[in-house]
């Protein structure tokens, strides 16, 4: 009888320690306001998430700018920047789970998740500057 319960006991706590081991690995999304970018991402949601940078492109297939955003942050691709196009009718999880309401929606984050730069709609010059001076910290 004592050895049951403590089998029992047993099991239940290493349940409880893989639930929450569980729950540490996939933190709940940020909160983000419609139209803002999100403030950081899980990286485990996302290709290679282990590369120091990664810019995670929300697409639509019916967004006349899109192509043309993806095209160009793609060229970024190295061992050290990792690119993804979401598009939303492949990850519309995700685009729900980061609040995405605007397309293109490019996300810059570091190793740690954290949004180092973002831009909603089509790219202009101040934005590749700054995405230049950013991957270039990264190469």
């Amino acid at each position: 009888m004592v050895l049951t319960l403590f089998v029992m006991a047993a099991v239940a706590g290493v349940a409880a320690m893989a639930a929450w081991w569980q729950q540490q690995r996939h933190r709940p999304a940020p909160t983000a306001a419609p139209g803002v970018p999100p403030g950081n991402l899980d990286r485990s949601d996302f290709r290679a998430p282990d590369a120091p940078l990664l810019i995670a492109v929300f697409t639509s297939e019916t967004c006349s700018s899109c192509d043309a955003v993806w095209a160009e942050l793609s060229g970024y691709e190295s061992p050290l920047v990792a690119t993804q196009n979401v598009e939303v009718g492949e990850e519309a999880a995700l685009h729900k789970r980061y609040n995405i309401d605007s397309v293109p929606t490019a996300v810059v984050v570091d190793a740690t998740g954290e949004t180092q730069a973002a831009f909603v709609g089509p790219l202009g010059p101040d934005h590749r500057q700054v995405l230049a001076d950013m991957v270039a910290l990264h190469r």
